[in-house]
């Protein structure tokens, strides 16, 4: 697999986190002066297309349901990205939303996007990525949202400005977890870095290699869902120092964005593969990384608490009706031999849920989940079934007392376990004590 172009880097900002990111080009030359004077105001079809090289910036202006379009030459395997900018936009109704879209000569679209693949960003108002299947003339049309869904667009007149960015350096090929085929630095949090890959037989796969700006963070993938020519469906697992997998996110997660939990070093391998299978010119991805600021909001595990456990803080959640109590705590099944603990207590007869994520996170642990009374007995319990993460929903009511909330990896039968521990076993948990279900 090709390890396509150099990164490119994001500024600070995530849509996971609630804050909103900037897209930058990493290796844009900020000195070229890559304006155009062309008007494209008759580029409404395929025919009179506006021709825009890359890496130089074009633009017009949308009124209604206005399109333009754009002639892009493409050549076979090689990645794109389309950026614009509403330099008129504002909070008003009638503000130009965009939409990119990208087609072959004969109508097939090869990829769109409103916004950008991990949600939101604040630099450019749809930033499209894609790879062109085969050496051919591309048409980039840009629209307002509205329009693309069929509707009547209220926009007025409003300018903006569009890149078609090109690809950087190919990395050496082939590649293996022991000598990756490129690598890049996260040297912000909240910022997006995103990389291309090419799948280029049946079996390829790729190494990455990227250190993190700190450990204790929290690591947010995303692939690019709009890429339409493409049949590839991007896997990504992550490797420590030592070689041993500690993360894994298939395609339908990382359509939605799965977060790798407290790292605990700061150099890592991401290994892409495909698993659709196949391969050729037309097998693209892009995969998308982020680190969000050190630390979670939740309470960390104590280690031991194998037998003492750690006291969970149970804070009024405020319901419009009834009493409704939460604590959330994070930790890691270090071993198969490794149980965690977590205790509360509860002010009456009460309802007793538990919210897990682990696999669902990314995580390779496959975890059972117990509450048991003060007396020791099992009054709950849940474990991993076909990929999914135990949960434990409204048991009891049960009388008022402390409660313990035990986490372990599932045995496989011979001493080990069914997942993975260590490192690749991080989790978060959410305990909650409910006057009525939930």
């Amino acid at each position: 697999m090709l390890l396509l172009a150099t990164f490119f880097a994001c500024e600070p900002g995530v849509n996971q986190t609630g804050t909103t990111p900037n897209e930058t080009d990493a290796d844009a030359d900020s000195d070229a002066d890559t304006d155009t004077d062309a008007d494209p105001d008759d580029a409404d079809d395929f025919a009179s297309a506006w021709d825009l090289a890359f890496d130089t910036e074009g633009g017009d202006e949308i009124e209604g349901d206005d399109i333009d379009i754009y002639k892009v030459a493409g050549t076979a395997g090689q990645q794109f990205r389309v950026q614009v900018i509403n330099i008129d936009e504002g909070e008003a109704e009638d503000s130009l939303d965009t939409v990119v879209q990208v087609f072959e000569a004969n109508g097939t679209r090869i990829a769109w996007e409103d916004e950008h693949p991990a949600g939101e960003v604040s630099t450019y108002d749809s930033v499209c990525f894609g790879f062109f299947p085969s050496t051919a003339d591309y048409y980039v049309q840009v629209s307002d949202l509205r329009t693309f869904e069929g509707t009547t667009s209220p926009v007025t007149s409003t300018d903006y400005t569009i890149q078609v960015l090109s690809p950087g350096s190919l990395p050496t090929d082939p590649d293996s977890l022991l000598s990756v085929g490129g690598g890049f630095d996260i040297e912000n949090s909240y910022s997006w870095y995103s990389f291309p890959v090419l799948f280029e037989e049946e079996g390829d796969a790729d190494f990455v290699s990227v250190t993190l700006p700190y450990d204790d963070a929290s690591v947010v993938f995303v692939a690019a869902e709009h890429i339409e020519s493409s049949p590839a469906q991007p896997v990504v697992d992550v490797y420590n120092q030592d070689a041993e997998q500690v993360f894994h996110a298939d395609p339908a997660w990382l359509g939605e964005g799965r977060q790798m939990l407290s790292t605990l070093g700061t150099s890592y391998v991401l290994g892409i593969g495909n698993s659709a299978g196949g391969g050729g010119e037309a097998y693209g991805a892009w995969i998308f990384v982020l680190v969000t600021e050190e630390g979670y909001g939740n309470e960390r595990e104590t280690e031991p608490n194998d037998e003492l456990a750690d006291d969970l803080d149970m804070v009024d959640q405020e319901p419009s009706a009834g009493s409704w109590y939460a604590g959330y705590a994070e930790g890691r099944v270090e071993s198969s031999a490794d149980l965690d603990r977590y205790a509360f207590a509860t002010g009456g007869e009460a309802y007793l849920s538990v919210a897990f994520g682990a696999l669902s996170y990314g995580s390779l642990l496959v975890a059972e989940l117990d509450i048991l009374d003060e007396g020791g007995n099992v009054v709950a319990t849940s474990t991993s079934v076909g990929g999914e993460d135990p949960q434990i929903e409204n048991a009891g009511p049960f009388a008022a007392g402390t409660y313990t909330v035990t986490v372990r990896a599932l045995d496989d039968g011979s001493g080990g376990t069914l997942g993975g521990v260590g490192e690749g076993g991080a989790y978060r948990l959410g305990a909650h004590v409910t006057s009525v279900p939930m």
